[in-house]
C-alpha cells in the first residue's frame, strides 16, 4: 500500500562558497555543528575505514548498542550532489542527497 520510494525536499540558502559547504559535509567531525544525532552525548561516532568510491564513512552507536552506518558518495551523474547512504542493523536503507545549486545572483 505504501510507495517504494518517498521523496522529501528541504532547502536552505547558505551565503558562502560551495567548496566551504562541501568541506563541512564531507567531514563527519563537522556534523556535530549542525546535525542533531552527532550532538547527542549518548551517541558515539566511529570513523570507518576508507572504501573505494566512498568520500567518508562513519557509524553512530547509541548506549544500547544500536548502530547505523553512513557513507558519503559523490554522484557520478550529478557533479554537484553528495549522496548519504544510511543503513541500520535492521538493514533499512535510506538515501539522502545534498544538492548544491548556486543562487541566481551568485
Amino acid at each position: 500500500m505504501l510507495p517504494l520510494k518517498v521523496t522529501v525536499s528541504k532547502y536552505i540558502l547558505i551565503n558562502t562558497l560551495q567548496t566551504l559547504v562541501d568541506k563541512e559535509i564531507q567531514d563527519f567531525k563537522n556534523w556535530k555543528n549542525w546535525y542533531p544525532a552527532f550532538q547527542n552525548e549518548n551517541v558515539t561516532v566511529i570513523n570507518n575505514s576508507a572504501k573505494p568510491g566512498v568520500i567518508n564513512s562513519a557509524s553512530l552507536k547509541d548506549a544500547e548498542g544500536k548502530k547505523i552506518n553512513l557513507d558519503l558518495i559523490e554522484s557520478e551523474s550529478e557533479p554537484d550532489t553528495i549522496i548519504v547512504i544510511v543503513r541500520s542493523q535492521s538493514s533499512t536503507k535510506v538515501d539522502y542527497q545534498f544538492i548544491f545549486t548556486p543562487h541566481s545572483n551568485g
